[in-house]
């Protein structure tokens, strides 16, 4: 149990990046509109300022999503949790981490690549799009 808590704390540290939680009325109209145009159904929102960025954190039944929007309300960032993961991961940690516990997101950047980063034992892992291990993350 407490492997996982740890795990849990190591994904969501860099999940929702650690901005300064500001008020819905902090973030431009435009970041706002664009996001509840995207998102209707999406309640108890919770945001954030990084830098010149705004994030937007919310619950939602098959898994968290952060959304990270610049100055112009563009999507730079989408992080989704990431509850089945594809086959190759499952097969990865079987082999690797006798089918232990992974705390998994998605990945998408503003071009639409998409990586998965998992938290496992308290070690941090990088897949790309197919579901291929990359490297062990410190």
């Amino acid at each position: 149990m407490k492997n996982v808590i740890i795990a849990a704390l190591l994904l969501f540290s860099s999940f929702p990046l650690l901005g300064q939680v500001i008020e819905i009325r902090e973030v431009p109209v435009l970041i706002v509109t664009a996001f509840a145009n995207a998102h209707p159904k999406a309640n108890k929102v919770q945001w954030r300022k990084l830098g010149h960025n705004y994030e937007a954190f919310y619950d939602r039944p098959k898994g968290d999503i952060v959304l990270i929007y610049d100055s112009s309300a563009k999507v730079v960032e989408t992080q989704e949790e990431i509850l089945l993961p594809p086959e190759p991961i499952k097969k990865y940690i079987w082999a690797t981490y006798n089918n232990d516990k992974l705390l998994l997101k998605r990945i998408t950047d503003s071009e639409g690549k998409v990586t998965y980063k998992g938290v496992i034992k308290s070690q941090k892992l990088l897949f790309d799009a197919d579901g291929n291990f990359i490297k062990k993350e410190e």
